[in-house]
């Protein structure tokens, strides 16, 4: 049977006449009205906060690849800074890039900076790009960085003291298609650093942006290359990032893709690529209160023989892991020694050493020392959980449920 749309015409006839029009047509009048009010307003507000728009070859900028533009491109920054308005700082594409020497620094809040996909060739040893602390106490909010690739020539004076693409510490801003190419050692693509202040970084949207290093790539010798990267105050630790919300990207060819810290950062469907080291890592190791609630969900984990995915440091709490796609990576798929982990991993089809060992098995939930293993085989002598922790035999042959009644260790898991 097909049923017939009913021509507007008809139904717009039908609805009106209908015993419930009046009350309609007083609705939809009412609507229609406020649809208009809110128009309105938009128009207004638009107009009112049209940004002003500043092209930083107006202030002297190349982008010849060889001169050097960090004095151009800083006053462009600074007209925007001072602008009294919103402003979008401008980088026309060039077939080369704009070479900077030193650090640009954002002194104010409500800029945009749109590369309109240019490249930045950084040579410094700090950031290429950084923020000032405005009037002492807080750093700017309302940033906008949007397709920009930065190039970071220059090899960091140590892994404590790396050299980066950006030090992102603004708060309430928002950052999308910005790349970093990592060319030389010692060096970190995005730094999300904790302040004194307490003041940042805190609520941002990251989308859609990358960091290429070249660790174990033919032809390169670099060492200690990491992705993004959060960190605290080593005077204030319980300062660190927190709120913000990174969706998709791709971190490949470094040690470290992530280290995490901080409370409720989410980590959503990124792409991690030709890792050394460790994919993600969770830890404060300076302040167990400080390391919470962050989430990481999804996405795509290819590494080497080397490489470990998810390592939950012991001062992490209620750490939430949905593993997306892993192929080729070392023996160690999740290490958790963190407090209330909830680690979600359906689709594991064999046995994974995803603990320091003795412990083997897929950690569905963990809750003062009361875990939920998944596993193929009798647990005892292998799976390590406390009083009262079950495990699901899936191997098909004994039990296909065993509790664990007594001690701490790899012993006391009964049959059921």
């Amino acid at each position: 049977m097909s049923i017939s749309p009913l021509p507007y015409s008809r139904f717009f006839t039908s609805f009106f006449n209908s015993p419930g029009a009046p009350f309609a047509r007083r609705r939809l009048g009412v609507a229609r009205s406020l649809c208009a009010l809110a128009v309105a307003g938009l128009a207004a507000t638009a107009s009112a906060v049209t940004p002003l728009a500043i092209n930083v070859q107006d202030y002297g900028a190349v982008g010849n690849g060889s001169t050097d533009d960090s004095t151009a491109i800083q006053n462009a920054f600074n007209a925007a800074a001072t602008a009294g308005k919103p402003s979008v700082v401008q980088f026309p594409y060039t077939t080369s890039s704009y070479l900077i020497n030193s650090t640009l620094t954002i002194g104010a809040s409500n800029i945009a900076i749109d590369g309109q996909n240019a490249v930045l060739t950084y040579t410094g040893t700090a950031a290429a790009i950084d923020a000032v602390l405005l009037g002492g106490t807080t750093y700017p909010v309302n940033i906008k960085l949007s397709n920009l690739l930065i190039n970071v020539q220059t090899a960091g004076a140590s892994a404590t003291q790396p050299t980066m693409g950006i030090r992102f510490r603004f708060s309430h801003s928002r950052m999308d298609n910005v790349s970093i190419a990592l060319l030389a050692s010692n060096q970190t693509g995005f730094v999300y650093p904790g302040d004194t202040n307490g003041t940042g970084p805190y609520y941002n949207l990251v989308s859609k942006c990358s960091v290429d290093g070249h660790r174990n790539i033919a032809g390169w010798s670099v060492t200690n290359q990491k992705g993004i990267v959060f960190t605290h105050n080593a005077a204030s630790t319980y300062n660190s990032p927190n709120a913000n919300t990174f969706i998709g990207g791709r971190v490949g060819a470094v040690d470290t893709a992530w280290h995490i810290e901080g409370i409720g950062n989410s980590i959503l469907s990124p792409t991690c690529e030709s890792i050394v080291t460790t994919v993600y890592e969770v830890n404060n190791p300076d302040d167990t209160t400080n390391c919470s609630d962050n989430s990481l969900e999804g996405g795509y984990v290819e590494g080497y023989s080397t490489a470990s995915v998810y390592v939950i440091g012991s001062s992490a709490v209620r750490t939430y892991v949905r593993p997306g796609f892993m192929s080729s990576v070392g023996s160690t798929i999740i290490a958790d020694n963190g407090t209330d982990s909830c680690i979600l991993a359906p689709g594991f089809k064999q046995n994974l050493p995803l603990y320091p060992n003795p412990q083997i098995g897929l950690n569905l939930y963990k809750a003062n020392n009361t875990q939920i293993f998944v596993y193929y085989g009798n647990p005892n002598g292998s799976v390590v959980g406390g009083p009262g922790s079950l495990c699901l035999n899936l191997n098909g042959g004994g039990a296909t449920l065993y509790v664990k009644q007594s001690g701490t260790g790899n012993t006391g898991w009964v049959a059921k």
